[in-house]
């Protein structure tokens, strides 16, 4: 038996994509060279680092507590991953009922004699501690396990499908508490690996699209409540075949008019695809994991952006427009200011504006004092807001190389940010707190 050290870090990158943590997933795999090996990730199930821990922590309890006779220790101390363990052994004469015996702690802790149940319960419970820490997707579509849903899971019923007793109590209820109904939701199942990513399509508002580790995106035809219609999808295959293993499917992103659909994968490939799911054009000019792509306000062109280079490309006829060359910092966001003008961040505190045409960046904004994780223009183009890793989150525009306005107050880093469609910027992030600030 052997462990290598790329079979720790690929367990480890999926943990980490697994659990959400996007952009530290692509920091860790940029810095692993995960892409550069051979590992066949189909191979590796869900949840594999969780269940390997939970199989390495039984075994160890198992030896600790084996006498040197082969009898076990009525030890009555619980058993943790990073605790120090210190045996409390219970003595024969001691019948309290009250104290609980090895065996029924055990129990309790799904460490029965049950065999492949108890190994079911506690997988079903790793996957539910896992997609707690996920951050929500608004509401508008799951993609964390293979069955994607158009609407959140019923309250009272969680994503394994056990009841909730609190989710079932209505005095548990806020103000703002909705009941779906079995009828109002749609389950859409095909796929078999996680579901990575997802998104609606912006004309068409019964289209979804989704991305998954099997290596295919999926368009799904949602059929409305009233209607007897099934729901029905098309399987697009994204994978890259002359890289073994690199299946996921990173990233997806509608074009304007909804007639196209962009997506990337971990093997460094973009596709584009019509509505219909028929393929248009591959893409292959990146050499690392494509995390980010999206199309600018007109639709024809596609941004995409992998480890330092980001490339435009013309939708018309696959062909690149320009390539741009930064710094060696890998690329977590990309954003368009309006047809021909677009902004990238990354792990570095700068930020490029950049202009189809032109070299050099029209500006670089430099002010945070950690990476920035992404960057948001408004609606107008006018503003682009910023966060990072430094805590706070900074306004700018093109008219000045310093920041409009910085907002601080958190006390963790910022991931996630949205301009309100009123002139309001909505901030929030791993930090519990939430700001809203007027532009």
């Amino acid at each position: 038996m052997s462990i290598t050290s790329d079979e720790i870090n690929y367990l480890v990158y999926r943990y980490l994509l697994e659990s959400g943590f996007t952009h530290s997933s692509f920091a860790f795999q940029a810095e692993s060279a995960i892409h550069k090996t051979e590992i066949k990730g189909a191979n590796v199930r869900p949840g594999a680092m969780i269940s390997l821990l939970q199989k390495g922590l039984q075994y160890i309890e198992v030896e600790t507590h084996t006498n040197e006779d082969g009898t076990e220790k009525k030890c009555t101390a619980p058993f943790s991953l990073l605790g120090t363990h210190v045996c409390e052994i219970q003595q024969e004469d001691e019948k309290d009922e009250s104290r609980p015996t090895k065996r029924r702690r055990g129990e309790e802790n799904g460490r029965g004699s049950r065999g492949k149940d108890d190994n079911n319960k506690r997988s079903q419970k790793a996957e539910k501690e896992k997609r707690s820490r996920k951050p929500s997707g608004g509401g508008a579509a799951a993609s964390e396990s293979s069955a994607a849903q158009a609407l959140p899971t019923p309250p009272g019923q969680s994503q394994s499908g056990e009841t909730d007793p609190v989710a079932n109590d209505d005095s548990a209820a806020g103000p703002n508490f909705v009941k779906y109904s079995e009828g109002e939701v749609s389950t859409l199942e095909g796929h078999t690996a996680d579901i990575f990513v997802c998104s609606w399509n912006p004309v068409h508002p019964n289209i979804i699209a989704t991305g998954s580790g099997d290596g295919t995106a999926r368009i799904w035809q949602v059929a409305d409540k009233d209607s007897s219609d099934q729901t029905s999808h098309k399987s697009l295959v994204c994978m890259d075949s002359g890289i073994p293993g690199q299946m996921d499917v990173t990233t997806i992103d509608w074009n304007p008019s909804g007639e196209m659909l962009a997506t990337g994968s971990f093997a460094g490939e973009v596709q584009i695809w019509d509505r219909s799911g028929n393929l248009k054009f591959t893409l292959r000019k990146h050499t690392g994991p494509i995390f980010t792509l999206c199309w600018n306000k007109k639709g024809d062109l596609l941004l995409t952006a992998a480890d330092t280079t980001a490339i435009v490309w013309d939708s018309k006829t696959g062909e690149p427009r320009q390539q741009f060359q930064f710094q060696p910092a890998a690329t977590l966001d990309v954003g368009w200011k309006d047809d021909l003008t677009f902004a990238k961040c990354g792990q570095e505190p700068t930020i490029y504006v950049c202009q189809l045409g032109l070299v050099a960046p029209l500006r670089q904004f430099k002010g945070h004092q950690g990476d920035v994780n992404g960057i948001k223009w408004d609606q107008s183009g006018t503003y682009l807001a910023s966060f990072s890793d430094d805590t706070t989150a900074k306004v700018w525009t093109t008219d000045s190389d310093d920041p409009i306005c910085t907002c601080s107050g958190h006390t963790d880093q910022i991931y996630a940010l949205a301009w309100s469609p009123e002139k309001y910027e909505g901030r929030s992030e791993f930090d519990p707190a939430m700001q809203v600030i007027r532009r």
